[in-house]
């Protein structure tokens, strides 16, 4: 059986949007995505293989956001991230040499985030 544990994802994105009202601003974003993937294999409940990488891809998304005053906003946003399709390379634990090539279990993942507060520090 294989498991997969996802310890981090970090994103850096740039923003455009459109000012439809004065306090509401619509936007999409994208930029790159990276995330740390930890896999076992166990069988029968021992543990035949490990493998630690940290993945490369895309996020692209859009959201909401909207100014509830002078200096502060709230948003919600949905982002979709893509890693594309690799093989995980797992060390063997036992007393197999060599390793195994498996693909990805998780190519892709789905973000949503709301009720996120913004404090401006400029004008």
């Amino acid at each position: 059986m294989m498991a997969t544990k996802v310890p981090w994802i970090a994103t850096i994105t740039g923003r455009v949007g459109f000012a439809f009202q004065p306090n509401w601003l619509a936007y999409v974003k994208g930029g790159g995505a990276w995330f740390r993937d930890n896999e076992t294999v166990t069988d029968l409940g021992v543990l035949e293989a490990t493998a630690r990488v940290t993945r490369s891809g895309y996020v692209v998304g859009g959201g909401l956001e909207w100014l509830l005053g002078p200096k502060w906003s709230i948003f919600a946003e949905y982002n979709y991230m893509n890693f594309g399709r690799r093989n995980v390379t797992f060390a063997n634990l036992g007393d197999s040499a060599g390793a195994a090539d498996l693909p990805a279990q998780h190519p892709h993942r789905r973000a949503g985030r709301a009720g996120e507060i913004n404090f401006r520090f400029w004008p």
